[in-house]
């Protein structure tokens, strides 16, 4: 993939990762996930799926901070933070790494790893106890 490609197609995961509505079809119908959470993995296959997971984990959708994109030869690795409405009034936080392949212009296969949902207190504790070198990287 040319590095302008990878770029465009960063960009419009991201956008789907926020909105979980895929209005571009950037995923290919069947899309395979292979989800790693902490404790647990479990794995979904189908475009309409994983907008389903995502809106059900943010139903107000999300903000997401990139890090690090790199291309690979079939696709690219994504350094990720989400920001979402807990339904409470609070916001919960996640880190993600995202390995991305595609087929055909489109995303076919996602591994992502999930360091799993930060609340207010994991993220002032976080913040008191190992303070960032280089906050806001993604």
């Amino acid at each position: 993939m040319a590095v302008i490609e990878v770029k465009t197609m960063v960009d419009r995961f991201v956008r789907f990762l926020e909105t979980a509505e895929d209005t571009d079809e950037l995923l290919d119908p069947q899309v395979f996930v292979d989800f790693n959470v902490p404790h647990w993995r479990f794995q979904t296959q189908g475009a309409e799926t994983l907008a389903g997971q995502l809106k059900d984990d943010a139903p107000n959708g999300a903000t997401v901070t990139t890090g690090r994109s790199l291309a690979t030869p079939t696709g690219f690795v994504l350094e990720a933070e989400h920001i979402q409405d807990d339904q409470h009034g609070d916001d919960t936080r996640y880190r993600t790494m995202w390995a991305v392949e595609t087929r055909d212009g489109r995303i076919a296969e996602i591994v992502v790893y999930c360091t799993g949902e930060w609340d207010k207190a994991t993220q002032a504790r976080q913040a008191a106890e190992a303070p960032m070198i280089r906050p806001n990287k993604g």
